[in-house]
């Protein structure tokens, strides 16, 4: 985003698995010409770094702060909310409809056996899902106890007192 606001440059092909796939992959490359400042482009080298051991900050968050590209932004005042953001995105950004989130294509979401035969060698178990799973279940059972409990069962006569 910085590139791009800096220069102006032209986005990327909203082609996601693309991009998915250039991010993880390729080296960052700028185009020649495009950037006019060799600070912008370090800065954005160090922090799009493939290895999460020599990227920029990994060692400590001040390494960011104290990169030459920040000599003069103002940090205390950033830190406060003081600085007007140079950039507000749409609220329609990387965003999906409440009704969508969550929702997956029946066609798309289907374990195969290859899935399942991978996943037969994991036995990690999250302790928190799982006190949450079962107390979702107590709670749901305990809730169809309470209601068959309160619900008159019918017997079939009818009584009518004049």
């Amino acid at each position: 985003m910085w590139y791009e606001k800096q220069d102006d440059a032209q986005k990327i092909s909203k082609d996601s698995c693309c991009i998915d796939l250039a991010v993880k992959n390729m080296p960052v490359t700028f185009p020649e010409g495009v950037t006019a400042d060799p600070d912008l482009e370090d800065v954005c080298r160090g922090l799009l770094e493939k290895d999460p051991r020599i990227r920029l900050g990994s060692e400590n968050p001040n390494e960011i702060r104290q990169h030459t590209y920040f000599k003069n932004a103002k940090i205390g005042l950033i830190e406060m909310e003081q600085v007007p953001p140079p950039f507000i995105p749409g609220k329609d950004i990387n965003t999906q409809s409440q009704q969508d989130i969550g929702e997956f294509d029946e066609d798309t979401s289907k374990v195969t056996d290859d899935d399942d035969s991978a996943l037969q060698s994991w036995n990690f178990v999250s302790s928190s899902a799982f006190n949450r799973e079962v107390i979702a279940f107590l709670e749901n059972r305990e809730l169809q106890e309470l209601d068959s409990a309160t619900t008159p069962e019918k017997n079939g006569s009818c009584c009518i007192v004049c």
